[in-house]
């Protein structure tokens, strides 16, 4: 059960979802989108999975043809291409499901008072733009890595991009569990300092034994 922020309103289209939230990064358009009648998760899966597979059938058949134009003929490319369209999407729901799952429970220890299922829709409103933003910059990679000097401006738009998606994942965690900022940016980060210190642990536990085999 969601929690009843205002008075339910009628559903708007994704596109305004999607408009509202990135023109107008703030806590407010995401208590908008919570407080619609269908705010639900299978609709941040539809999201997710159909933008998976739109990027994944523009992104691929870019980089096929220009694989084949480069070595005419290969059919790895080809079938490369037709399992990205089966798995995309399966993968992208995925990692909805437990980026959102890890962020919640994060949040519940640092005091949230969300529910799961506000946390897979704001996080849905903000990663499924991301990826047709971030599918757009891959196009503009593939273009501009052919122009001398030129190949560095898709690397700079990715990096303001990567930060700005950041922020609202952020704003998104905050909304979702009603906490506050520096609780949401704990929830954000906790997981990848995790992940980095048991990497740092592992690499630093292999080092003697590199040095025994060599």
């Amino acid at each position: 059960m969601s929690i009843e922020y205002t008075q339910p309103v009628k559903a708007r289209k994704w596109y305004e979802i999607w408009w509202e939230i990135w023109r107008n990064p703030g806590e407010a358009s995401f208590l908008a989108l919570l407080s619609e009648s269908d705010h639900s998760t299978m609709r941040g899966f539809i999201w997710i999975a159909v933008v998976s597979l739109f990027v994944a059938i523009i992104t691929g058949t870019t980089g096929t043809r220009t694989l084949q134009s480069f070595e005419p003929g290969i059919p790895g490319g080809v079938l490369a291409f037709g399992c990205a369209l089966i798995l995309t999407p399966i993968f992208g729901v995925i990692g909805l499901v437990i980026s959102s799952g890890i962020f919640h429970g994060i949040s519940r220890l640092l005091g949230g008072r969300g529910v799961w299922n506000d946390m897979v829709i704001c996080l849905a409103a903000v990663a499924a733009p991301s990826e047709l933003i971030g599918g757009v910059i891959g196009l503009l990679t593939i273009l501009f890595i052919a122009i001398p000097g030129a190949f560095f401006i898709p690397w700079v738009l990715s990096f303001v991009f990567g930060i700005y998606a950041v922020i609202l994942n952020i704003i998104a965690i905050k909304a979702a569990e009603k906490m506050g900022t520096g609780q949401a940016v704990l929830t954000y980060f906790l997981p990848v300092i995790i992940i980095g210190l048991l990497v740092l642990c592992a690499f630093l536990a292999l080092i003697p034994a590199f040095r025994t085999t060599s």
